[in-house]
């Protein structure tokens, strides 16, 4: 029997002392298109009850919060390319949804506008999404979603929070739950361990618009543009495949 207890430790010892691999990178990333590509197709099987396409339904909430938008402004908000927004309201006004006409205040602006037929799917594309998101928390408890929640971090210093917390409740961070967060601070950099997170341009966002002010105090009558600026994500330690 101490033979076998002696070696159960040695076993134990051996375990414990093996390096864990880091987490391979992209893992983080390639799963969270998985679901969304999922939960996207689920969406888009709901809203076609409807005779809408997928996209279709980003433009009618946009609308149905501030109706009369120029295209420009709808595909900024939707981070879309102006041409393929002109086809998607083209398509939208064909199939009675939304209707362009001229700005009162201004004829060089043409701004875009539901029908009743656009604002009576407001409606259903709540419904359409309410089942999608039930389909998706199916087996998961009230708590298990507030967790869920939870571990999708608004922003950096909430995420290394959150990994303080999960780190006291004797999990690792990484390894038994992946943490993500958004800003890509210095500190996420630094954190222990180092936190996966979006880098979103904050400097070059600021960078444009000092210019842009710059450029109105000096007299400059150009329109203002848009600027899209492609977010990038940053894989580090805090997020990984799951531990079995």
């Amino acid at each position: 029997m101490a033979k076998k207890d002696k070696a159960d430790k040695d076993r134990g010892e051996k375990k414990k002392g093996k390096k864990k691999e880091p987490p391979a990178s992209g893992v983080l990333s390639g799963t969270v298109t998985q679901v969304a590509r999922a939960l996207r197709t689920r969406l888009s099987h709901g809203l076609a009850e409807s005779g809408l396409y997928p996209g279709q339904d980003g433009v009618v909430q946009l609308l149905a919060q501030d109706d009369g938008q120029t295209p420009g402004a709808l595909a900024h908000q939707l981070g879309v390319k102006a041409p393929t927004m002109t086809r998607t309201i083209g398509r939208m006004e064909a199939q009675g949804f939304v209707m362009r006409r001229t700005d009162d205040r201004d004829g060089r602006l043409t701004k875009v506008y539901l029908t009743d037929e656009g604002r009576g799917s407001v409606a259903r594309i709540a419904q359409a999404t309410a089942a999608c998101e039930a389909h998706a928390l199916q087996g998961l408890s009230g708590k298990d979603v507030k967790i869920l929640v939870k571990l999708l971090a608004w922003n950096d210093l909430v995420a290394i929070g959150l990994m303080n917390g999960i780190a006291r409740a004797g999990l690792i961070p990484g390894q038994d739950i992946s943490v993500t967060g958004y800003d890509d601070l210095e500190e996420a950099s630094i954190a222990t361990p180092s936190l996966t997170t979006v880098w979103n341009g904050q400097a070059e966002v600021g960078r444009l618009a000092a210019r842009a002010l710059l450029d109105k105090l000096a007299g400059s009558h150009e329109p203002d543009g848009i600027h899209l600026i492609k977010p990038e994500m940053r894989i580090r330690q805090s997020t990984g495949p799951i531990r079995r």
